[in-house]
């Protein structure tokens, strides 16, 4: 009889292991480690180096004040796990995503991570923990460092924004220098939900990772003549330009305006509420209330 049990529960070990989606390291657990490259005003840039490449680990940043009030950082990243998980079932549900949770909120290897739009002189919390990507629940106590963001050092430039037939002109206050881009309305809004702050997240984390930054800030008045037939435009298509001061960070308040290009010109108007989500986003990212992801 002891022996048919042993039997039985040494197939039952070796059929669990078979079910295992991933190879053995994903559940061992294994040290992260946490490298600060950058501290900006209003920016972290760190560097995740995880023992094992198979690990899976969940990282973010945290306000500081987040921790005294939840007791522990690893209070906090159960929080938000479970928090996460909850979003996730009602967008696989709604028929939004088709991935898996691991894939979508977990990471392996080094990984390079820029906490944008922060706060300046605010303590904060940069954390790393390995998790088990089936169960997605730690493995072990998290890893983290505190930070501090630097002060802000602002620029009292402004902007005016005008159309001329087809020409799009940026007139600053000052030579401060300043960095503008644009997004068309229908991209906003079918892939960042309206939330202008994401999208400028996004694009602003790709510019600096890849140096492209430097290149793109602009001194002075700024025109741009669109030409007919534009290939970077679509016709009758509606966008968002945003202008905001960069000495290596945003230094003003965002301007934003919409217009909408047509083949005798610009259909051009000053409407700074009319980014859904923008003004919410400026907010929300003041207010200490979880976890932070790039």
């Amino acid at each position: 009889m002891k022996t048919t049990r042993f039997i039985l529960f040494t197939m039952l070990l070796f059929t669990l292991a078979a079910c295992h989606k991933y190879d053995s390291d994903a559940y061992k657990k294994g040290g992260i480690e946490i490298v600060v490259d950058t501290v900006r005003a209003t920016q972290i840039r760190v560097t995740y180096i995880p023992e094992s490449d198979e690990a899976f680990y969940f990282y973010g940043c945290m306000y500081a004040e987040q921790i005294e009030e939840s007791g522990s950082v690893d209070s906090v990243i159960s929080m938000t796990l479970r928090d996460f998980y909850y979003i996730y079932e009602d967008m696989v549900s709604s028929g939004e995503i088709y991935s898996s949770f691991e894939e979508m909120y977990f990471y392996r290897g080094r990984q390079n991570a820029s906490f944008c739009f922060l706060p300046s002189e605010t303590a904060f919390t940069v954390f790393a923990v390995q998790v088990n990507p089936e169960t997605l629940k730690p493995l072990d106590k998290a890893v983290y460092v505190d930070v501090v963001t630097s002060p802000l050092i602002k620029s009292d430039n402004y902007f005016g924004v005008w159309s001329y037939e087809d020409t799009l002109v940026i007139s600053p206050a000052n030579d401060d220098p300043y960095w503008w881009d644009y997004v068309s309305m229908s991209e906003l809004r079918d892939t960042y939900d309206n939330d202008a702050g994401t999208y400028l997240s996004k694009v602003m984390n790709m510019y600096e990772e890849y140096g492209f930054m430097e290149y793109d800030v602009s001194v002075g008045e700024t025109r741009w003549a669109m030409l007919p037939n534009d290939p970077s435009l679509e016709e009758e298509e509606e966008y968002l330009l945003y202008v905001m001061g960069y000495n290596g960070e945003i230094s003003t308040d965002i301007t934003m305006v919409s217009f909408i290009y047509t083949q005798q010109g610009l259909v051009f108007n000053q409407r700074p509420g009319d980014a859904t989500g923008t003004a919410n986003w400026q907010r929300r990212r003041q207010t200490p209330h979880g976890v932070i992801q790039h």
